[in-house]
């Protein structure tokens, strides 16, 4: 596919892709926190000031991987992203497999009654 502006703006939001596939857990990873990452897990959250996005109704928790994520300049833009996830309701985990990742934030959030 082309990238064309139409192409673009036909793309399903985010939204749309989260119910749609009824996610209730949002995981993030990737470079850029401080860019296209960490407003990606805003959006997820409902809370990015820049783009107003609603929270997806499905989606519970919104986590970054943090091992797994790297911020252009790390010690300003990417601390500050952190902390707005962090204000956001977003959950931040060390861990860096999946499944220490997953019990890392089921610890947390989940309840086994």
């Amino acid at each position: 596919m082309e990238d064309t502006m139409a192409n673009l703006e036909a793309r399903n939001s985010l939204e749309e892709l989260l119910t749609q596939h009824n996610i209730t857990r949002f995981w993030t990873v990737g470079l850029a926190l401080d860019f296209c990452v960490g407003g990606t897990l805003l959006d997820a959250l409902g809370r990015n000031n820049d783009t107003q996005r609603p929270r997806p109704p499905t989606v519970g928790n919104a986590i970054l991987i943090q091992p797994c994520t790297r911020a252009v300049s790390p010690s300003t833009t990417g601390k500050a992203y952190l902390e707005k996830i962090r204000k956001a309701g977003g959950i931040i985990t060390d861990k860096i497999t999946p499944e220490s990742a997953i019990k890392d934030v089921c610890s947390r959030t989940c309840s086994f009654e």
